[in-house]
């Protein structure tokens, strides 16, 4: 299933408005002008088996009193000068925070651009997978822990709910939420995986029919 992720159309805004807070329940391409100046970043959205499963990895940023302080993430971050690509971006940062190298992965698929406006950056996601078992060693300047969510229960409909929440940009907003245990992953990572969730979900009833 996750090899066939590489000819799945993208589904964009469709799937991202799914999991947006109510605020962002707009046309998703409206902060577009000609003043319009977003840093660039990359995640990795990476599947690997764990105990005959698919798992998804996550992270846990530590509290350091930024934008996205304390919250749930893929691995990633700000584009460098000397990344010649996004892809570059996103298997470089997923190597700094938790240790995994360049050749035991490969890149099968990248999402549609998210646009953040708290943070003013525009994220591009790639989906990549490990044919084997993974071993972590996080960056603890910059993560705090791992999440390793199976991606059956990511597809199910228990994983979603929706909340109130405050963030550092709004008070008591209502949001829908991945929900793990004690933990919940909202925001652009939401929106992000949401397309991932999407397109997968799609290809299994295709498989089906």
């Amino acid at each position: 299933m996750i090899a066939k992720i590489q000819q799945s159309p993208l589904i964009g805004d469709e799937a991202h408005f799914l999991m947006a807070p109510i605020e962002r329940r707009v046309p998703l391409n409206n902060y577009q002008s000609e003043n319009y100046k977003p840093k660039i970043a990359a995640v990795n959205i990476l599947f690997y088996p764990k105990n005959n499963q698919t798992h998804v990895l996550f992270i846990k940023r530590t509290a350091d009193q930024s934008v996205h302080s304390g919250q749930i993430a893929f691995p990633g971050g700000k584009k460098d000068a000397v990344d010649s690509h996004e892809k570059i971006t996103a298997l470089r940062e997923l190597h700094e925070e938790v240790g995994i190298l360049n050749h035991q992965i490969e890149v099968i698929h990248q999402l549609t651009p998210l646009y953040i406006p708290p943070s003013n950056f525009e994220v591009y996601p790639f989906v990549s997978y490990a044919q084997n078992p993974l071993y972590f060693k996080l960056q603890k300047q910059e993560v705090a822990d791992i999440l390793e969510i199976p991606l059956a229960y990511l597809l199910s409909d228990e994983a979603i709910d929706e909340i109130t929440l405050n963030t550092s940009y709004a008070k008591e907003i209502k949001c829908p939420v991945f929900k793990w245990h004690d933990h919940v992953i909202w925001g652009a990572t939401a929106m992000i995986f949401s397309e991932i969730r999407e397109m997968i979900l799609r290809l299994k009833i295709q498989t089906h029919l």
